[in-house]
């Protein structure tokens, strides 16, 4: 019995590894196959996949599921189920307007402060999302680089490293706190790509109180092609063909180098390449359009 709810509790785990990875639909089939047969804490974890999926993509049912989620973490009442839970409540708090969590984040602080509680990486998830929510925490400094950055409240350092493992979603959320118009242009790309409607409406009211232009939504001929390319991605994809460098890239799309190797790893990710050679040859096989 412990082995199969273990390999259960794996399932899950690495169907939210996928969703972290911006693979929303294969994260979503993983983790309902498992609810079919899951029992316990792995249906708790599968309910926690299934609902920030549904807040990062803003469903209709998004903040009933939320409500959900609370209820049964807090009967649980375990560090590991409380910290994602308030991570989503910041999350939905900054995509739609509605209250953070401050409450809940001091009982867990204070939780955290007590000897032998709330240690390792619940804390360290619990504080880097408080500095997110203006809350002065006083913790040691993490070794993960994106929480290290979130308590720092360096936004552009936690979308730098959430970047570089590929969360792109926590990356573009990062971004989203920042004041340039690169940076929110750029996590505007990002949730349009990925779907994600809140996150996509608070860029863009973001851009809109900078008083600068909000660019237009993917065009049909992006939705459809075969690699699932934004605009930008195709632009990208016809410069590293031509054999641009990344900082090459960024002078000619006039971006930070930084934003430009971001986009050629979201290249490379979506044509399933390791190499600028295997991104263009997967072009050509999926007849896109890029021109040298």
């Amino acid at each position: 019995n412990e082995v199969y709810n273990l390999a259960s509790y794996i399932a899950i785990t690495l169907a939210w590894l996928r969703l972290r990875a911006g693979e929303w639909e294969e994260a979503e089939r993983a983790t309902r196959d498992e609810v079919e047969h899951g029992t316990g804490v792995s249906q708790l974890v599968a309910n926690t996949v299934l609902t920030e999926l549904s807040v990062r993509r803003g469903d209709p049912d998004a903040e009933e599921r939320l409500a959900d989620l609370a209820a049964q973490a807090v009967r649980a009442s375990e560090p590991q189920r409380l910290a994602p839970l308030i991570e989503l409540e910041t999350e939905w708090a900054l995509t739609t307007g509605a209250e953070l969590p401050l409450e809940r984040f001091e009982v867990l602080l204070d939780e955290a402060r007590r000897p032998g509680s709330l240690v390792g990486w619940g804390a360290i998830r619990v504080a880097a999302w408080a500095a997110v929510a203006g809350i002065e925490v006083e913790i040691p400094q993490p070794r993960t680089a994106p929480h290290a950055a979130m308590l720092r409240r360096d936004w552009a350092a936690a979308a730098d490293a959430f970047g570089e493992v590929g969360w792109t979603y926590d990356r573009a959320l990062m971004l989203s706190l920042l004041e340039g118009e690169e940076p929110l242009r750029e996590a505007l790309e990002i949730a349009r790509a990925l779907g994600a409607e809140p996150l996509t409406h608070r860029v863009a009211l973001r851009l809109r109180d900078l008083g600068a232009r909000v660019p237009q939504g993917p065009r049909d001929s992006t939705r459809a092609n075969p690699a699932g390319l934004t605009a930008r991605q195709l632009e990208v994809l016809s410069l590293l063909t031509e054999g641009l460098t990344n900082v090459e890239i960024a002078d000619r799309l006039v971006v930070s180098p930084r934003t430009a190797e971001h986009h050629v790893a979201a290249v490379l990710t979506k044509l399933g390449a390791t190499t600028r050679r295997d991104a263009a040859r997967r072009a050509t096989e999926l007849g896109l359009a890029v021109h040298r």
